[in-house]
């Protein structure tokens, strides 16, 4: 099935319903020392499966700098492309020459000259206000100097679930797009968020639709565990970085994952219904998403993921199946 593509709010941009994000768990590989050659092969499939969009952030690590050179050489009308700025560094605000610093630096590491949106990283409702005043009047001069095409907007999942920034946002109309969480269990973007988007003709992108999920078998934890290992003895980590680290072996020993699903068929409504994919097609069935993003470090992960994108929308009775097996 082709690659299908939405209108990204008033960006006018086409995107393809499923993009490649280069955080969460992951990062690119970057969490499990996935080689750099198996990432460039991953972004130029995706690619080839009409993916379009590619959205990374100066807080993903060397995410910027590790998607920069996956796309290298690839023609820049090819693909759209999305970084992030959080704006406080402890708890100040950064001064305009800091924020065009961190703007020039993601364009250096992405190897382009313009970015097509840039985007306020992870506001919470508490700074949203002070964050808007003092940021949007030294993006709109970079956006003036050719810097970025599009001012968006991301919310803190973990900390903002009924999605309070993202509505202020909306009222305001100040921003181009708005990334927010929605997924199977978490559908309050419906109610107000949504109809805002409509009506201000904002463009939406969906995160975190599957972020949770762990590999039930053991196989696929001894990976991780391994590329955990190797990464101690590669890199050594500070202290902060170690309590982290141990914190995800942890996640992966103990987590059982979702459920099981039984071997249930789509009667003429594609493959099989399973889990983690089946997010994806219930949230890129949400008309309106102009695009989920999905991370993966895997090939084959990633063509079943744009599968379960494109596949017919979820009905209500598989629904609610789905929720007697998520974890």
């Amino acid at each position: 099935m082709d690659m299908q593509y939405r209108r990204l709010g008033r960006t006018g941009l086409n995107v393809s319903v499923l993009s490649l994000g280069s955080g969460g768990p992951n990062r690119l590989g970057q969490s499990l020392y996935v080689p750099r050659k198996q990432i460039r092969r991953l972004v130029h499939r995706a690619l080839e499966l009409g993916i379009n969009f590619f959205d990374t952030s100066s807080a993903y690590e060397h995410s910027e700098t590790v998607l920069g050179n996956a796309l290298k050489g690839v023609p820049r009308n090819g693909y759209y492309l999305a970084s992030k700025v959080f704006p406080l560094q402890g708890d100040k605000f950064l001064g305009a020459a800091d924020i065009r610093r961190m703007v020039e630096r993601s364009l250096q590491r992405l190897r382009v000259n313009e970015l097509d949106i840039l985007h306020l990283h992870r506001i919470t409702p508490e700074i949203y206000e002070s964050a808007r005043d003092h940021m949007l009047p030294v993006l709109e001069k970079m956006r003036s100097d050719g810097k970025f095409r599009y001012i968006g907007i991301t919310e803190s999942s973990s900390r903002d679930p009924m999605h309070r920034m993202v509505k202020c946002a909306l009222q305001d109309n100040l921003f181009d797009t708005v990334m927010v969480a929605y997924d199977l269990v978490r559908t309050s973007a419906e109610v107000e968020i949504f109809p805002l988007a409509r009506a201000n003709d904002v463009g939406v992108i969906g995160m975190s639709t599957a972020r949770h999920q762990v590999p039930r078998s053991m196989t696929a934890r001894l990976k991780l565990l391994s590329g955990f290992l190797a990464g101690l003895v590669t890199s050594p980590p500070t202290r902060g970085q170690l309590k982290v680290r141990l914190r995800k072996i942890l996640l992966i020993l103990e987590h059982s994952g979702p459920k099981p699903l039984p071997p249930i068929t789509r009667a003429g409504r594609g493959g099989p219904l399973q889990l983690p994919e089946s997010a994806y097609t219930f949230a890129a069935s949400q008309p309106a998403i102009a695009t989920v993003l999905t991370g993966t470090t895997d090939v084959i992960h990633l063509e079943r993921n744009v599968a379960a994108a494109l596949a017919p929308a979820l009905t209500a009775e598989e629904i609610e199946l789905l929720h007697r097996f998520l974890p």
